[in-house]
């Protein structure tokens, strides 16, 4: 990859990568003639703490490298530490450096494995999990039908021999129905909104790739739907091993104070 592409690359929000530190990493080993040059599109904010720490061990890196990790550690720290209405006061929290990426890891999303399909019926399926993005934690709740939905509905009974009533009428669909609501974040909040990216994986020769991505708008309250994740038609290429997977990464989009 030639640098310039590189660099446009790096510049890209929707990069799926397990984290951001993961990517540094990746960029230093790269090509290090070019590292400094690079090292401007990192998201330096979205780096854990943790694994800054670990990044920034005497005699890992070199000292030009060093020093700009060092330099940049310090906004880390404070935004894993401070709220962010603080941070927002010297920093504008809605440039690049505070956006996410699709970030794979455990803090940020969670990998559903749906296995069994051929046998599923036309059933709900729920899975709750929780995202942390800076000081901020979010209860993310998701319900998907894998095969559709079978809903139940009341219908006026017009035969003149019965008495009038309702009926209890069961109607199919084949809609692939994915709802997903917040909890446990301050409903008043003006100073974010959050967004769900899924991670659509299909499989080739064993190896699990990201075939599509869908996202949705979730409100602080209330849910969210699409109505047709992975239509039927198509669905069978999402399949593999009677297994379908999604990841679903939770974002959180920031806004000024």
């Amino acid at each position: 990859m030639e640098p310039h592409q590189l660099s446009a690359l790096l510049q890209r929000s929707d990069l799926v990568v397990e984290d951001e530190v993961v990517l540094f990493q990746a960029l230093v080993s790269w090509h290090p003639a070019h590292t400094e040059e690079m090292l401007q599109h990192i998201h330096y904010p979205m780096m854990p703490t943790e694994k800054l720490f670990d990044l920034q061990a005497p005699g890992c890196r070199s000292e030009a490298i060093s020093t700009y990790l060092h330099r940049e550690g310090l906004l880390v720290y404070q935004v894993h530490l401070l709220p962010m209405d603080a941070i927002s006061q010297r920093h504008d929290i809605t440039t690049i450096p505070f956006t996410m990426r699709l970030y794979t890891s455990g803090r940020f999303s969670h990998l559903w494995d749906i296995t069994g399909y051929q046998q599923m019926s036309k059933i709900s399926m729920a899975t709750p999990f929780s995202t942390t993005h800076f000081k901020l934690t979010t209860q993310w709740h998701v319900t998907f039908f894998p095969k559709g939905q079978s809903i139940s509905t009341k219908r006026l009974r017009n035969n003149y021999l019965y008495r009038m009533g309702f009926d209890e009428v069961c109607q199919d669909n084949d809609f692939s129905t994915l709802s997903v609501s917040v909890n446990n974040c301050d409903p008043a909040g003006k100073t974010h909104s959050h967004k769900l990216s899924i991670l659509l994986y299909r499989c080739d020769n064993s190896v699990w790739f990201v075939g599509d991505v869908k996202t949705l708008e979730v409100p602080h309250s209330g849910n969210a739907e699409i109505k047709d994740l992975i239509p039927l038609l198509e669905r069978d290429k999402y399949i593999s091993n009677d297994t379908m997977k999604l990841h679903l990464i939770g974002e959180t989009i920031w806004e000024k104070c």
